[in-house]
């Protein structure tokens, strides 16, 4: 990891078992090519901080700075049984009910010998359950993010009671690359990029029918690690304050 631009290591969340994160300053240069092009509102909201002449004086001259909250954690799927909202199961149980009770009543006027020569052996039996997959990782993220969200707003309003502080927060969900919270921009998030830039894990080729491609290897949880990162867009003159909201999130 690049120690310039790190602010704080690698530190475990409290009320994330398995979570570890990192707070990263965002070169300019990087943030421009990477970040903004992402995430506009971030660039947005700089170009509004560092002209605003409504912020104090310390705070508007000293310019505005990108930040990175990157998480890892292990990669946790779990196969559970669909809700009743997404499986379409009870309606067609609650269909068959209905044409059950419908031909036991017009059968009551059958002979007993017909019905018996007629009578069918019962092979239908009721469908399983609805299984589907579950990425107990990516809740985690977003219940993490919204936390350190609300955490960093708190410290800000400290020092602003009607919390004119103005920040930006948002991460890519990790499933799609895409701004989870604001407007999108042209280009998805790479982690790759970032990892590369900031971190010196180990990178491994990992082969496979359709091909091969490079993996990231986490001094902790190995290959099997789950990675994101929130882009935070705050004063400069406010890092310390930032910093302290982060470590607040820490065991």
């Amino acid at each position: 990891m690049r120690r310039r631009n790190t602010l704080i290591e690698a530190t475990q969340a409290a009320e994330f078992p398995d979570m570890e994160f990192v707070l990263l300053r965002c070169p300019k240069f990087f943030a421009k090519e990477n970040v903004a092009t992402v995430f506009p509102e971030a660039q947005r909201v700089a170009s509004l901080l560092s002209e605003a002449a409504s912020f104090p004086a310390d705070v508007s001259d000293h310019g505005v700075n990108y930040y990175l909250l990157y998480t890892f954690q292990p990669c946790n799927f779990v196969l559970e049984k669909a809700s009743d909202e997404d499986s379409d199961c009870q309606g067609l149980s609650s269909c068959d009910e209905h044409a059950t009770k419908s031909s036991s009543v017009a059968s009551t006027v059958v002979s007993s010998s017909i019905k018996k020569t007629n009578e069918v052996p019962n092979v239908v039996s009721p469908a399983p359950p609805v299984m589907e997959w579950r990425d107990r990782s990516r809740d985690r993220v977003y219940k993490f993010m919204r936390l350190a969200k609300r955490r960093i707003r708190e410290h800000l309003e400290k020092l602003d009671g009607n919390g004119a502080l103005a920040f930006f927060m948002d991460w890519p969900d990790p499933a799609t690359g895409l701004p989870a919270c604001s407007k999108r921009g042209p280009t998805t998030f790479s982690d790759a990029d970032t990892i590369e830039q900031f971190f010196p894990f180990k990178k491994v080729m990992v082969a496979g029918p359709g091909g091969g491609c490079y993996m990231v290897e986490h001094p902790r949880f190995g290959l099997n690690v789950y990675l994101d990162a929130a882009v935070l867009v705050v004063a400069h003159a406010l890092e310390e304050t930032l910093c302290e909201a982060v470590r607040s999130l820490g065991a």
